[in-house]
């Protein structure tokens, strides 16, 4: 279900939270990417249209909501649904390095592509990092326990509030 009067590009995301997931559609109204939006440091919840939450445990998901808040704090990681493309300014793109890596995020382990800039250390990013969430591409998300697969998609943002462990791969990985 889209919101009915959309006024800007809508993306579909699935937001893993402590307590399970909670999916639905987001207006990026402004912003130009995902990332953009979730680290808008004036909003502190992301406001969902046609939002389902399925509590950890749950099997099926309940009629939609709609209109959810969902506090951006208590999200570990965001999943979008539906493919965008950033629409990235002429002038304005740089050149980054892709360094694959490991995260531990609450009960799921993410390996994807961080993107760097080449004479950055990644450890020294992540350090001086402002923005809360962190883009990753070429994504697989499993559960920590089993090593299930849940998800693999081509991106996903990290709340690095919630990294626990985080590591570089080895090349081919």
């Amino acid at each position: 279900m889209q919101p009915a009067a959309s006024t800007g590009e809508v993306v579909g995301i699935n937001a893993c939270t402590a307590h399970g997931w909670v999916r639905g559609f987001v207006e990026l109204g402004r912003y130009r990417r995902l990332t953009d939006l979730l680290n808008n440091t004036a909003a502190v919840y992301l406001v969902l249209h046609g939002g389902q939450i399925l509590p950890t445990g749950a099997q099926v998901w309940p009629p939609a909501h709609r209109r959810v808040l969902l506090r951006k704090h208590d999200v570990l990681f965001v999943l979008p649904t539906t493919e965008t493309q950033p629409r990235s300014p002429a002038g304005l793109l740089v050149a980054k390095e892709p360094v694959r890596v490991g995260l531990g995020v609450g009960a799921y382990l993410l390996s994807g592509a961080l993107h760097l800039l080449e004479h950055v250390v990644w450890e020294q990013y992540l350090a001086n990092l402002q923005s809360q969430f962190l883009p990753l591409t070429d994504v697989r998300v499993a559960q920590a326990a089993t090593d299930a697969e849940v998800a693999r998609v081509s991106y996903a943002a990290v709340n690095r509030e919630h990294i626990t462990v985080l590591y570089e791969l080895p090349a081919g990985q």
